[in-house]
């Protein structure tokens, strides 16, 4: 409606009416009291009292560009562009939606349906990467069980580094070695610029994991039973390690 308004090129004119003239004019808002009182109107539609700079004509707004629209103490508040920002917004919006057409090799009105497809495909082969990624850390399990060390009160202790391609699987192989009764699993991996971590046993008396992170440095929590959280590096598995040797069970 706007740039159906600045396409007519009205008129705009600012004056100051008398008293019964102003009664008569469309103003959004009726003025308070004044000596003198100065109106802009656009057209035989629409005015307001203002003393501000207006332009001659609507024409030359150019064109408005209502970007999007937020809610405000109970009112609508509306965030838009006009004259050659307007233009210049939509030369580089066209610019994206042509890059995004030409790298989905699709007419620019098929993009958002073309995107959508990908996305949902990508999803899926997300998850069967996880799922793949937690199927080989899974299969370390024998290996790992192997290894297991003994600890004061009977308990075995598994403690490993994951390589980073086996971090999605780290708590489904820390909570299938914490199956076998007696075994407690200390695990890391590398993801990004950090490592996690995660400590399983069976639920029961035993070690507090949850204390043994926290004592070894690791950002984080849980119960007793199974705790995970974060570091800056590796080095923290040794010291849990060490601290697990050392709890009384």
């Amino acid at each position: 409606m706007a740039n159906q308004v600045i396409a007519r090129d009205d008129r705009i004119d600012c004056r100051f009416p008398d008293e019964e003239e102003l009664k008569t004019l469309p103003l959004r808002k009726i003025p308070g009291e004044h000596a003198q009182t100065r109106v802009v109107l656009m057209g035989d539609y629409e005015g307001v009292a203002c003393g501000g700079t207006h332009l001659a004509r609507t024409g030359q707004a150019g064109v408005i560009k209502i970007l999007r629209d937020q809610s405000s103490r109970g009112k609508m508040r509306l965030f838009f562009l006009c004259g050659q920002r307007a233009a210049r917004h939509y030369q580089a919006t066209y610019k994206a939606l042509d890059e995004a057409s030409s790298l989905l090799n699709v007419p620019p009105d098929q993009v958002p349906a073309a995107l959508a497809a990908t996305l949902e495909k990508l999803g899926a082969q997300g998850f069967e990467l996880s799922a793949l990624r937690r199927d080989m850390a899974l299969a370390r399990l024998p290996g790992l069980l192997e290894t297991a060390a003994g600890l004061p009160g009977g308990w075995r202790l598994v403690a490993a580094q994951l390589p980073e391609q086996e971090a999605q699987g780290l708590d489904a192989l820390a909570s299938a070695l914490a199956e076998t009764p007696g075994v407690a699993a200390l695990l890391c991996a590398p993801q990004g610029d950090k490592f996690l971590f995660t400590f399983a046993r069976k639920e029961g008396p035993g070690p507090d994991l949850a204390a043994l992170m926290r004592q070894a440095g690791i950002r984080g929590g849980g119960r007793p039973a199974f705790a995970r959280g974060a570091a800056a590096t590796s080095a923290p598995l040794e010291a849990a390690r060490a601290g697990l040797g050392q709890q009384r069970v």
